[in-house]
């Protein structure tokens, strides 16, 4: 079962989502979460469950709520490998920063559990557990560290070095958004 999924829009759209690994008779994923940002706003919304059950009411309110306008959608469907089943390790996760709420999420798994490095910023600290969210406050720290305010301010190139480094842990999909990019 694909797990990630990031649209993006050039306007606002409502698509619908209807999560069928919620279903009756299906095997239940370890939670799953949509995130968007509404009206163009800066600040995102998440909706997000974990261990959810058959036919769970948060994921009939996403299927109905017709509200659910953006032009940037990064839905994860979570099977665990790190962290405990919890809200704080559902993804997709959310930080802000330079003003802006900053989503990402991830597929697939790292074979080594990654740990902080020893000069972590307090105002990107893991929530959770999950390899994933040391992942993202590692990469937004790193964005804080070169001064960039937005994720078109940041060099290619930089991005593609910090994944590089990353690829000796194991492989992994992931999707960035600051909304805009």
């Amino acid at each position: 079962m694909p797990n990630l999924l990031a649209i993006s829009f050039e306007g606002s759209l409502a698509p619908s989502f209807d999560l069928r690994c919620l279903h009756p008779g299906t095997k239940l994923p370890d939670g799953w979460g949509l995130g968007y940002y509404p009206g163009g706003e800066p600040s995102a919304s998440v909706l997000k469950e974990p261990s959810p059950r058959s036919g769970s009411i948060r994921s009939e309110l996403v299927k109905a709520w017709e509200h659910l306008e953006s032009s940037v959608f990064v839905l994860h469907i979570r099977q665990a490998t790190w962290g405990a089943i919890s809200d704080a390790n559902t993804q997709p996760f959310v930080r802000t920063f330079a003003g802006r709420d900053y989503l990402f999420g991830h597929s697939g798994s790292l074979r080594d559990r990654l740990s902080l490095p020893t000069e972590t910023s307090p105002a990107f600290e893991p929530v959770g557990s999950t390899d994933t969210e040391l992942v993202f406050c590692q990469l937004l720290a790193r964005f804080a560290a070169e001064e960039k305010r937005a994720l078109s301010e940041v060099d290619p190139d930089i991005l593609l070095a910090f994944f590089d480094d990353l690829s000796e842990h194991g492989g992994m999909t992931s999707v960035l958004t600051d909304g805009r990019d």
